[in-house]
């Protein structure tokens, strides 16, 4: 089980985290240096977020949202366990608290009004007043954090600006007793997650990710900003992103948090998916998570972490003697394989766009394949690798609207086959192409000749969405991702509407990524 939502008391003594298992989620107490944990807290009907404990350390204050809904409420519990209180409806992230510990400040969106408010209550709950209210297109981002002296609260906005799919925020703050805001810095972040301030009151630290760093290794890291001023300093540089929810400071100003590897290594398996004869290829780090790409004559293309950057990787059948083949880019993501072995197509971030790349299978020939002011991340290359089919999107007000796109290799003349669909696939035989419909998870199948829609199929519960809809070789079933019990598995829907059935039957571990073999001999797993 992965720890999640995690705080330490004020004076360092003990910590809390959940856990979850199977159907239930379990809430631990454990003191800071010890071996032992106590369970003060369980539920099968609760979806667990933030915690945070109350200034004196007697209480931890939980979000929490009730499966199937998708509205958060803030919980009290007694520290070393008890009854679960609710003390506040609709919240979204962590309270924070006064320095006295009476009053609390907390971030609400308001759906109906296309707004998002900071808002002040009691420790009970009662005596709510809003503090601030943002609409749309500018909203408030991470959750406020109360200042040590007590006169302040630090926030985020997030500027949902038309033309892009993640709004850049900025850091604000917003004196208590007159009402002003002021900008703590010009400096844009992709993502502004948990806070908390340092103990005098000079600094404050949060995980969060630099403008343009979403697609990159330095995601969800741990920051110094210096207060008034502003500055930001990373301080986070082993390698790990931390969990957005857990982050809390000590008395004496010791930092908690919980950092998180994804660990993933290529196996490769028979068709049949029988992952007892499943061989282990390669033993980095992060290997094939953003892409795998095996090419006809049996070596595989691949991206792998190789020290601050994500690179693409060319290794022989059995894993060895892998060679980098210089993209020019620190990180690139999406790779896919020419059937055919001639080239690879990726994803790389540029002038603040993701495009498609194009490269020759010996490394050289590196040029653009998409270009302009839209957005292209997933793509498919055809079986005769005359085609490459991708989700090409533009963004107003922070949604895209997708098409699906066919292109020649050469990089000829694009041609829009379809709208509103996303992580296109081709079929064995080249002539169909699945995607997945957006807003309205749908497995939709077109014709790769002129988009025309032959089908659609309900989107299989607990399926991966952001990876697509593959193929059985035949073309008979469609195949897809999905986990039970923190173990993935693929996944296979006849077409003709039969019940799924399994085809690979690991028992442990995550299925990041997967690619057949050209032939459809073996399949290669991350």
């Amino acid at each position: 089980a992965v720890p999640g939502g995690g705080a330490i008391t004020p004076d360092g003594n003990y910590f809390v985290y959940h856990e979850v298992d199977g159907d239930v989620v379990r809430v631990y107490v454990q003191q800071t240096g010890q071996a032992s944990r106590h369970e003060i807290y369980s539920t099968s009907d609760k979806v667990m977020f933030s915690k945070q404990f109350s200034p004196d350390g007697q209480f931890i204050y939980f979000t929490a949202g009730t499966k199937g809904e998708s509205t958060a409420h803030l919980y009290r519990i007694p520290t070393m366990g008890g009854a679960a209180a609710k003390v506040l409806e609709n919240l979204s992230g962590p309270v924070s608290f006064s320095p006295d510990g009476k009053e609390m400040v907390f971030k609400r969106i308001n759906d109906s009004a296309g707004s998002t408010s900071l808002v002040i209550a009691d420790r009970d709950g009662r005596a709510e007043r809003v503090l601030l209210e943002r609409k749309n297109p500018k909203i408030l981002s991470t959750s406020p954090i109360w200042s040590p002296d007590g006169a302040s609260i630090v926030f985020g906005i997030q500027d949902l600006y038309t033309g892009g799919p993640i709004g850049r925020q900025r850091l604000h703050v917003i004196k208590i007793a007159t009402g002003e805001v002021r900008e703590l810095s010009q400096e844009l972040w992709e993502n502004l997650l948990r806070a908390a301030w340092l103990p005098d009151g000079k600094a404050l630290v949060i995980i969060a990710t630099r403008d343009t760093e979403a697609y990159s290794t330095r995601r969800d890291q741990v920051y110094l900003i210096s207060y008034p001023d502003g500055v930001s300093r990373r301080i986070t540089t082993d390698g790990n992103r931390y969990e957005p929810d857990s982050l809390s400071v000590t008395r004496d100003g010791a930092i908690f948090a919980i950092p998180g590897n994804r660990s993933s290594q290529i196996w490769s398996i028979g068709a049949d998916g029988d992952a007892s004869k499943a061989i282990q290829l390669t033993r980095g780090a992060a290997d094939g998570r953003a892409g795998l790409g095996p090419m006809p004559d049996g070596r595989i293309g691949f991206l792998a972490r190789t020290a601050d950057e994500i690179n693409l990787l060319v290794s022989n059948p059995d894993g060895s003697e892998s060679k980098q083949l210089g993209t020019g880019f620190p990180f690139v993501e999406e790779l896919r394989g020419d059937p055919t072995g001639k080239f690879f197509i990726f994803s790389t971030r540029v002038n603040d766009r993701n495009h498609l790349f194009r490269i020759d299978s010996d490394g050289t020939g590196v040029r653009p394949f998409t270009s302009g002011d839209t957005y292209e991340i997933d793509s498919s290359i055809s079986p005769d690798g005359q085609f490459v089919a991708y989700d090409s999107a533009v963004f107003e007000n922070g949604i895209g609207k997708y098409t699906i796109v066919r292109q020649p290799s050469n990089g000829g003349t694009p041609q829009v086959l379809f709208g509103g669909c996303m992580t296109p696939t081709y079929s064995p035989d080249g002539s169909l192409i699945s995607c997945v419909k957006v807003g309205k998870p749908e497995i939709c199948i077109i014709s790769a000749r002129d988009g025309t829609l032959i089908e659609s199929h309900p989107f299989p519960v607990f399926a991966t969405i952001n990876f697509g809809i593959g193929w059985t070789r035949d073309g008979s079933g469609l195949i897809y991702i999905a986990s039970e019990k923190e173990v993935s598995n693929m996944w296979i829907q006849p077409r003709d509407g039969s019940k799924p059935k399994r085809l690979t039957n690991f028992s442990s571990g995550t299925i990041y990524r997967y690619a057949f073999a050209p032939d459809y001999s073996k399949i290669f797993v991350a």
